[in-house]
């Protein structure tokens, strides 16, 4: 079976490709893969133009094209051809923007490949519902999760004299600054990963946590703080998915994460949930994780057979039998 992929110009993103890298490994295995990256980041009228050549040009007409993400405009590329699509969520469409832009994206990016794609895949339920929100048609939508992995590192769990939370993630939806303020005067040490901001700073130095912020981790790095850590904080406000969630598990933490969609997809009965907009909320629940071990272990227990459902050749296998019934259903 031949296969291409399309994912978008990288630059210094990589939470798509992450995913993206894992199913097509799975995927060439077995097949005729080959993967692309559009050649241009800019989402400008000529961007879009020349990303569209791009995957015109490139496209197969015997076997399937696959759009990754973000760049949901490329299936206008491949009209004529066997297309699959997978959005990961609708964020595009909710940040502040004019009537005009909205529609814009809106047409572009959602309704229009939805229409055109033979099938589209959403990683949760909820983003297949926000499809159906903003009036997509949803006949052609299948949900498959996204595969998790964690690299591989020697290192074990360390015994501390105190417990180890890390939080992964400082954009506004990540919800850290309610973290931060939740966690004032409980005995733990707090990791956080990515850039912060002056306020976010602030808080931390008012707040009298200890800390550490690291930013630009290799895989093997991320994994190993996931790994020396015992909590993973994770209540967050907005997510299409929810990979840290996993990632914890799989590195043999416990999760800590907001109980709503599709935190309850992803963690099921394996996680401790609280109201990320609540901040004694998710301060009675690091209070319980870090005082309760009984808890936290079996927490443990449970995130790890919840892992198993993300492995990335089980999810490598659903996205094949998508594939081979497109191919059964002729040109």
């Amino acid at each position: 079976m031949e296969i291409r992929f399309f994912n978008r110009y990288q630059g210094d993103r990589f939470s798509i490709e992450k995913v993206t890298s894992s199913i097509i490994s799975q995927v060439a295995e077995m097949n005729d893969v080959v993967s692309y990256e559009v050649p241009n980041i800019r989402a400008d009228f000529k961007g879009l133009v020349k990303n569209i050549k791009f995957v015109f040009n490139h496209r197969t007409k015997k076997g399937i094209n696959h759009v990754t993400g973000d760049i949901h405009y490329c299936i206008l590329g491949l009209i004529g051809c066997k297309s699959v699509l997978t959005v990961h969520d609708t964020v595009f469409l909710t940040v502040k923007q004019n009537k005009i832009s909205y529609f814009i994206k809106w047409l572009l990016w959602l309704y229009l490949p939805c229409l055109l794609a033979d099938k589209v895949i959403c990683i949760s339920e909820k983003t297949k519902n926000e499809l159906a929100n903003h009036h997509v048609p949803i006949s052609k939508v299948v949900v498959i999760y996204d595969p998790v992995s964690l690299s591989k590192v020697s290192e074990g769990k360390i015994e501390r004299d105190r417990v180890q939370i890390l939080h992964v993630g400082t954009k506004p939806n990540k919800n850290l600054n309610r973290v931060i303020e939740s966690l004032k005067g409980l005995n733990c040490y707090l990791t956080i990963i990515g850039k912060l901001d002056e306020t976010q700073t602030a808080l931390l130095m008012k707040s009298g946590i200890n800390y550490k912020n690291l930013v630009g981790l290799s895989e093997e790095e991320l994994a190993f703080e996931y790994i020396s850590s015992d909590i993973v904080s994770f209540p967050s406000l907005y997510e299409g998915f929810g990979m840290p969630i996993i990632e914890g598990q799989l590195a043999g933490c416990a999760v800590l994460t907001s109980d709503i969609s599709p935190m309850t997809e992803v963690g099921m009965d394996s996680v401790l949930y609280v109201n990320p907009n609540d901040i004694d909320s998710i301060r009675e629940g690091f209070k319980l994780l870090i005082e309760n071990e009984q808890l936290r272990d079996e927490l443990i227990e449970k995130g790890k057979k919840n892992a198993k459902r993300f492995s990335p050749n089980k999810i490598a296998a659903n996205y094949i039998e998508v594939y081979r019934h497109l191919i059964e259903e002729g040109f």
